[in-house]
């Protein structure tokens, strides 16, 4: 499967971004992350404002409509208001680290080891 490239021009220089899934907690994301939920959410009309203001995943959650409005100069509605629905969302979700990112613990390295089914000896 192709990944989707999304190409933005934004004051003289292009950006090619990937469409993949944002993880992690949004206060951790960075500007590219951001323009990634943006194009998931279909706010595409905001990106390249987005990109002009370095927003990323922080200020993305303190941002208010006014915000939006009179310092980024997003003047339709329909956009601030779907913005604001989204990152609502975003705030009210639970994130949880991915497993493959743990330590491994002693309980795990101690865990018996199992071969076809039958506990076996741990090798060294």
């Amino acid at each position: 499967k192709q990944p989707f490239l999304l190409t933005l021009y934004v004051l003289g220089k292009h950006y090619m971004l990937s469409k993949m899934e944002v993880v992690g907690p949004p206060s951790s994301w960075t500007v590219a992350d951001v323009q990634r939920f943006l194009a998931d959410r279909h706010l595409h009309g905001l990106q390249a404002a987005f990109l002009e203001h370095e927003i990323d995943g922080q200020v993305l959650l303190t941002l208010s409509e006014e915000d939006l409005e009179k310092s980024m100069g997003i003047t339709k509605l329909g956009l601030r208001r779907k913005l604001v629905l989204s990152t609502g969302e975003l705030k009210t979700r639970s994130y949880e680290p991915a497993a493959a990112l743990q330590p491994v613990g002693a309980e795990v390295a101690e865990a018996p080891r199992v071969r076809g089914g039958e506990e076996v000896e741990a090798e060294e």
